[in-house]
């Protein structure tokens, strides 16, 4: 299935004029497309910062002090203001700046990766229609749970973190929504087998599984456990980077943040053996300046 064909109309090789029909289509304006000598001038600063810029590493210890503290900062914003807004975290270098059907799309609106990625999102939960609860994994400031929620105000959301500040993040959204969201703390590298999925239950991570490079296959085995009734993933991964300049800007970025690595490959495996089935692998075409973070791979397990 073309995810992208089926759900949005745009073609697989979409023009500039297609692309600004899609934003209009969805009420976004205030933007502009850069022309092919600026986009070659944003690849070749975008290869120099990767070549001389000290990257840490995603599975570095260091990183999990750092996404404490920015979950710190976005619980205490949340707390005064309430606003929805207060839950996107402003982690991109240059804010704005968006890859978009493989051009660079600059929009005034800081805030534009989180709304679009709402877009996308909102499709894509259509695989958790027969689902009685999702669980978030990897949950962060919430801001997805809250979408699941409000998709699908009857049916049960565990939001998963290993941050402390994601479990408050998610006691405020229950007060504010009046929500009934659950939290578990949960960590992707020593997965607790005592938090059960039960049956006809949905699993989604998004921009979560990145965070564990190649170190993949402990989540894995955590979730051929229970056997949930599908897996959406929405994640940065090598395989789908091409071999020409625009990609290249994306891959040298990813492979120096140690993004996840190997994941389809082993999805595949593990197809081959008949352990599970991938219903959909599709690239979005969507992302931030350096990487395309959202890319979705659909999969479940098979009985037996």
């Amino acid at each position: 299935m073309n995810f992208l064909r089926k759900n949005y109309g745009i073609l697989k090789n979409p023009t500039k004029k297609n692309i600004c029909s899609w934003l209009s289509s969805h009420r976004i304006k205030n933007f502009y497309i850069e022309n092919n000598k600026q986009k070659k001038e944003r690849i070749k600063k975008i290869l120099n910062n990767v070549k001389k810029k000290k990257i840490t590493k995603v599975t570095n210890l260091k990183r999990k002090k750092i996404w404490d503290k920015g979950w710190k900062e976005v619980y205490l914003k949340y707390k005064i203001s309430h606003k929805l807004s207060s839950l996107f975290p402003i982690y991109q270098p240059t804010p704005g700046v968006i890859r978009l059907f493989n051009e660079f799309v600059i929009f005034k609106d800081r805030f534009i990766f989180d709304k679009l990625s709402t877009i996308f999102l909102k499709k894509i939960f259509f695989y958790f229609r027969d689902c009685k609860t999702i669980f978030d994994f990897g949950c962060g400031t919430g801001k997805n749970s809250i979408l699941l929620k409000k998709k699908f105000p009857q049916k049960n959301v565990v939001a998963l973190d290993r941050s402390f500040y994601s479990s408050r993040i998610i006691k405020e959204i229950n007060n504010v929504y009046k929500f009934d969201i659950k939290f578990k703390k949960f960590d992707f590298f020593k997965p607790n087998l005592l938090i059960k999925i039960p049956q006809n239950s949905g699993v989604l991570t998004v921009t979560a599984l990145e965070q564990v490079g190649t170190k993949f296959k402990n989540f894995l085995l955590y979730l051929k456990k229970f056997k949930p009734s599908v897996i959406v993933n929405l994640e940065p991964e090598d395989f789908f980077y091409k071999k020409n300049l625009y990609d290249s800007s994306m891959l040298k970025f990813h492979k120096k943040k140690g993004y996840l690595t190997g994941y389809i490959k082993h999805l595949k495996y593990l197809e081959k053996k008949k352990i599970i089935k991938i219903i959909c692998i599709q690239r979005l075409y969507f992302g931030s300046e350096d990487n395309e973070a959202l890319n979705l791979i659909v999969w479940e397990f098979l009985n037996g």
